[in-house]
């Protein structure tokens, strides 16, 4: 659940977002869904192609997740800007503040 979730953004940079993107998602920096661990920020608010939308890119942020990620654990990204627990081989994005399973998470940003 999302409404059991906060956060706290310290930096927000304002890019054109190249494709529609959702709420809670990881975002490159093109203005795409993140699907390499090379991500700009993360959406608080959806934002269609076109338009201007603020990515938290440092802080914490509630983003949609994948698998069961714990309090402490440290993630990845998966795919469409979503992430997963971090496995063997996989670069770190940063630490689940709280943890969930194939929900929502709240996400350090480092």
């Amino acid at each position: 659940m999302i409404t059991d979730k906060t956060y706290n953004p310290i930096l927000r940079i304002t890019i054109t977002a190249a494709e529609d993107l959702p709420a809670n998602r990881l975002v490159d920096f093109n203005g795409n869904l993140a699907a390499d661990e090379i991500f700009l920020g993360v959406t608080d608010y959806p934002a269609l192609a076109g338009e201007s939308v603020s990515l938290i890119v440092l802080g914490s942020a509630i983003v949609e997740c994948t698998g069961t990620i714990l309090a402490g654990g440290d993630v990845a990204i998966s795919s469409n800007g979503i992430v997963k627990p971090f496995e063997v081989g996989d670069t770190i994005l940063g630490r689940s503040i709280n943890g969930n399973s194939g929900n929502y998470i709240t996400l350090l940003l480092r």
